[in-house]
């Protein structure tokens, strides 16, 4: 599972044998839904409960069915992934849009223009939320929810794109911080 003799971050990964039962079976999880290229949840092997915590909110946000569509929350990622500048979760969640059939010119000009014409104006609105919320987090008002009910979001979907970029600024934090890197980079 974890090839100790690959190195994927600054800092040494866990070997299976220092994984707890449960962050065994998180670490196979994750590799199901999102392939080989897992490594940030392999640099966090060392905090067992850590990625017990991590799969439990990788579940919740990428297979819950939940307001906002898969798309919508792959772009969020990016977007964030993107002003953090974090090339390892850029390329993760880049990767999952264009495996979903998104064209990476069509990827790359809505990171370069939020309000491309590639996206309807409810995804404009959600896209400019999560940019503010990573950008300037302090700022954020009641005119932002305002704005994303204007977009037809409940207050549930409201919190799921303030939660879902919430985590989406955490993994790219901790990716850069620990110096987290694609295989083979």
């Amino acid at each position: 599972m974890i090839n100790m003799g690959e190195e994927v971050a600054w800092i040494r990964t866990a070997s299976d044998e220092e994984l707890s039962e449960p962050a065994r079976t998180a670490y196979k999880e994750a590799a199901r839904v999102y392939g080989a290229d897992i490594n940030l949840i392999r640099a966090a092997g060392l905090w067992p409960e850590l990625v017990e915590v991590e799969a439990r909110r990788l579940a919740l946000f990428a297979e819950t069915d939940t307001e906002l569509a898969p798309d919508l929350k792959e772009l969020i990622g990016v977007r964030v992934a993107e002003l953090h500048n974090s090339e390892y979760c850029r390329s993760r969640y880049r990767a999952e849009l264009l495996a979903r059939g998104w064209s990476d010119e069509k990827i790359t000009h809505i990171l370069q223009d939020i309000e491309s014409d590639h996206l309807s104006r409810d995804e404009r609105a959600v896209l400019r939320f999560a940019d503010k919320m990573t950008r300037l987090p302090q700022s954020m008002s009641t005119e932002d929810i305002d704005l994303l009910r204007q977009a037809g979001l409940t207050d549930r979907g409201i919190l799921e794109t303030a939660a879902l970029t919430a985590y989406f600024n955490s993994q790219t934090l901790l990716a850069n911080a620990l110096g987290v890197m694609r295989p083979n980079t």
